[in-house]
């Protein structure tokens, strides 16, 4: 795996979120394929980056910001989390993603759930990789749901 870092995404970050979460690509294998304006989107981050709870991740590689990673919190009583990764296409096929994901599960702890859309191969073996099992959670949609405890 490709050595990576995970610093919390700041308000600066905001147009470079956008960025990796709408690039067409990523919209197609996400849960949600609708258009979100880059007005909305900042609407979004600043409510969710004050959200203690939930972290929100820059993934950097070298240096460079290559994509985003946020954990956020399934309401209710459990300490489930919902994972979300995007990553910028020259950073894909790196082991990156891999990386990142195993950094994020280890620093939330708890457990934590990831949908994936079935034909997103690349990013099933990824959560496979790191230790997500295919289950029978929730899901949204045709999402598949994998799930990992520490």
């Amino acid at each position: 795996m490709n050595a990576v870092a995970l610093r919390r995404a700041h308000p600066a970050d905001c147009e470079r979120v956008w960025a990796f979460n709408f690039a067409p690509d990523v919209r197609a294998v996400s849960g949600t394929a609708e258009p979100v304006s880059p007005a909305q989107h900042a609407a979004w981050f600043a409510q969710r980056l004050s959200e203690v709870d939930a972290p929100i991740w820059i993934i950097e590689s070298e240096g460079e910001a290559v994509g985003v990673v946020r954990i956020d919190r399934i309401r209710g009583p459990s300490r489930f989390g919902r994972i979300s990764i995007a990553l910028d296409r020259a950073a894909r096929g790196r082991g990156i993603g891999q990386a990142a994901i195993a950094e994020a599960t280890r620093t939330w702890a708890g457990p934590t759930l990831a949908e994936i859309h079935p034909d997103n191969l690349a990013s099933r073996a990824a959560f496979e990789a790191c230790g997500f099992a295919l289950s029978s959670g929730p899901t949204t949609g045709a999402l598949l749901s994998y799930a990992w405890s520490p």
